[in-house]
């Protein structure tokens, strides 16, 4: 791959903070290449990109010199860019990547959650187990619901996270990001329809503050009537519900 993937990751690092300097304030954010990780803890993972709240703790060995202590964290699959022979094209794509699992993140209570309580044993299992999860296909509950890791309020968070990177600079198409037939939902570009001028008008807010606040009707009724109509066409059998 031309293009330098170290340079990605800090690259992707830097405009996570220039998106949500309030909430990630002066913590590290971690943005690691799929291609260091060891296939157990991630290296054969089949999505895009993954996050979770204790991964910089599982990966904190992948990390290394790079360890500046508790910070969100995520895995982008660079592998997915070996054919692409156009900068501009792979560097968009690998931040639209970032800002999606950057959802996930900001979309917590925390951006990361206090493990204190985990031996290294237990981390080292739970990371394992991460790794496997990743690797594997998707769950009968994934499948039931598609939406299920894909919700009304991540998909709220990363419409907000799209227009601030527009703002920057960084043009991101919000199918790339959320809603959409893959997760049994409309096009993403009716729920920006549906959410308005909120990310304009709640630019300088905190990401705790925008999910506090109440979500505009529209966006709402959106949401469910979406749910509804998938729901009422793949009905979850009564021993999955």
């Amino acid at each position: 791959m031309a293009t330098d993937v170290a340079a990605l990751c800090e690259r992707a690092s830097e405009l996570c903070h220039a998106l949500a300097p309030i909430d990630l304030a002066d913590m590290p954010v971690y943005v690691l290449p799929q291609s260091r990780l060891p296939a157990d803890l991630g290296g054969a993972a089949i999505c895009d990109g993954f996050t979770q709240d204790t991964l910089d703790l599982y990966l904190r060995d992948v990390i290394g010199a790079g360890w500046r202590g508790r910070g969100p964290c995520m895995v982008i699959r660079d592998a997915a860019f070996a054919g692409c022979a156009e900068p501009r094209a792979i560097e968009l794509t690998f931040l639209a990547i970032a800002i999606h699992e950057l959802a996930h993140v900001l979309e917590r209570d925390q951006p990361f959650r206090d493990r204190s309580d985990l031996t290294s044993e237990a981390i080292q299992q739970q990371a394992l187990a991460n790794g496997r999860q990743v690797a594997s296909e998707p769950s009968q509950a994934q499948r039931d619901q598609p939406w299920i890791y894909h919700n009304a309020r991540f998909s709220r968070v990363a419409i907000h996270l799209r227009h601030r990177a527009g703002l920057l600079g960084v043009p991101v198409s919000a199918a790339l990001l959320c809603a959409g037939p893959a997760y049994g939902l409309s096009p993403a570009s009716e729920y920006v329809k549906a959410l308005g001028d909120e990310p304009a008008r709640l630019l300088g807010d905190s990401f705790r503050t925008i999910r506090q606040s109440q979500v505009p009707d529209p966006f709402f009724r959106l949401w469910t009537a979406d749910v509804a109509a998938w729901l009422d066409q793949h009905p979850v059998p009564k021993e999955a519900a």
